[in-house]
């Protein structure tokens, strides 16, 4: 019974250490540490305080696997992989740019997003915008989620 009690115990301490190992970390905001390649994974918009995911119901699945390149360098590209879409999305090379104060930003591709937040493994960003609802324009809040590949 003992050794049961041990094994069980030891088992508990592994699974509690890849918990702990598997943890998101905030890491500091940088062009450095935003280099990486990336895919949008979550997209929605807040209009008149109502949350709507538009990544399951509007976001066009040819987008879905698109990359998103960002180089410690400041280079920026996204290019059309997998599903093609119809017409075809051009690749898009440019630059990119990040700030910290007065508060977290990156720029690319002609739009300045305000970062929500950022790990290691994910980018969550939004901007605002107006959308047209039954001939009314609203204003709104898109927030698009970035996934570390």
């Amino acid at each position: 019974m003992k050794k049961i009690l041990i094994v069980c115990s030891l088992f508990l301490g592994l699974v509690q250490c890849t918990k702990e190992d598997a943890a998101v970390t905030t890491v500091e905001f940088n062009a450095t540490n935003v280099a990486g390649v990336y895919k949008i994974t979550g997209a929605t918009v807040v209009a008149a305080g109502i949350e709507s995911d538009i990544y399951a119901t509007q976001y066009p699945a040819c987008n879905k696997d698109d990359n998103h390149v960002f180089t410690a360098a400041g280079n920026y590209t996204l290019t059309d992989i997998g599903l093609t879409c119809t017409p075809t999305t051009p690749t898009v090379n440019g630059t990119f740019t990040t700030a910290s104060t007065p508060t977290k930003t990156i720029t690319f591709n002609g739009r300045m997003y305000d970062v929500v937040s950022f790990t290691a493994l994910t980018m969550v960003i939004s901007y605002n915008t107006t959308i047209n609802y039954l001939g009314n324009n609203i204003s709104a809040v898109q927030k698009l989620t970035l996934t570390r590949q």
